[in-house]
Order: structure tokens, then sequence, then C-alpha cells
């Protein structure tokens, strides 16, 4: 519903693509320091180190599984291989990743850009209690919310895996999003 309501107000009003995009960026600033902050209350060095390794190979797994999918969609004749690969590489960040090819490509990209890895991110609480019962590799669950672990996916792995692995999350949806605006304009 709000992604209807902001398509229908942007037909009848005009807005600043610069103020849109500083309004994001606050928005992303302050999830990410109540995210911090919740964490914080956790914080054991051991489960950091133990976490920080977990992520590595999740964030392996997570690139891995984008590339694939890129490649698909540019064999699907959906975009070009760059623009296929930004949009999966985003990796759920449907935020980001959806005004970036809007502004840089065009207008209809951005949104199957932003419809993608939004339904990457719903798909991930169907897809990751699934997994978890078909015996998949908790790491590997934690690669299908990509960039969302750290965020809107965390307390979907908090339930599901525990707290131990949530620091693994964290770390896997932080070093996602922090690379994300790095690697992705580069793509384009």
């Amino acid at each position: 519903i709000p992604f209807i309501l902001g398509w229908i107000i942007g037909v009848f009003i005009r807005v600043n693509r610069l103020f849109l995009v500083g309004i994001i960026n606050y928005e992303l600033y302050a999830l990410a320091s109540i995210l911090g902050y919740i964490m914080g209350k956790e914080f054991n060095i051991k489960l950091i180190i133990d976490g920080g390794k977990d992520a590595l190979l999740s964030i392996l797994i997570t690139v891995i599984g984008d590339v694939i999918i890129g490649a698909l969609l540019f064999l699907m004749h959906v975009a070009p291989i760059n623009v296929s690969l930004v949009i999966s590489l985003a990796s759920g960040w449907y935020s980001y990743v959806g005004p970036l090819v809007a502004l840089e490509v065009n207008p209809y990209l951005g949104t199957l850009a932003f419809l993608i890895n939004f339904l990457r991110e719903q798909l991930t609480y169907v897809f990751v209690p699934l997994l978890l019962r078909l015996r998949f590799e908790p790491k590997s669950a934690i690669a299908v919310g990509g960039a969302t672990a750290m965020d809107t996916t965390l307390p979907l792995y908090v339930e599901t895996l525990g707290k131990e692995y949530a620091i693994t999350a964290m770390i896997t949806g932080f070093l996602l999003t922090f690379a994300i605006p790095i690697i992705l304009p580069l793509l384009l």
C-alpha cells in the first residue's frame, strides 16, 4: 500500500530527487543506530569473532547466488548484464537499488529492481524456516536475506536460529550494506 500510494503521489507531485535521497539516507542512519544499540546490549567479543567468521561465508554464498541470479536475468533478456548484476547484487536492499537504477538507467528497470529486491526480502520470511526444516546450514539461510539480515529480517533469524546467529546476521547485513553503495554504482 505505501508503494502504490507513493506511486500515485509521484504521478501528481514533483519533488526534488536530492531531497528524497536525503530523506532515505536519514531513515537508514536512524535504523542502523537503533539496531546498533540493540546489538550493543548483547556485546561479547567471542560472539563477534565467531559471528564474523560465519558472516564471511554467508557473504560468499550471497554473492555467488546474486551473480547467478544476475546472469539468469540477463539470459532472460530482462536487462543488460551490468543492470542485471546491479539488480541482483543489491541483495534485497530495494530502497537503494530501485531509485539508483531508476535515476541511472530508466524508471521501468528501477521499478523492476525495487520489486525484485522487495520480493527477495518478503520471500526470506517464507524460505528461511523451510530451509531450516530441510536441515540447511544456518549460514546459507542468512545468505537468503542478504543485506536485509541486519535489519528487517533480523528478528526472523533471531527467532529461527537463536541469539548466537544474530551477530552473524548483523555482520552479514552490515558488510553487504556497506559494500553495496560502493560496488553497484561502479557497475552502472
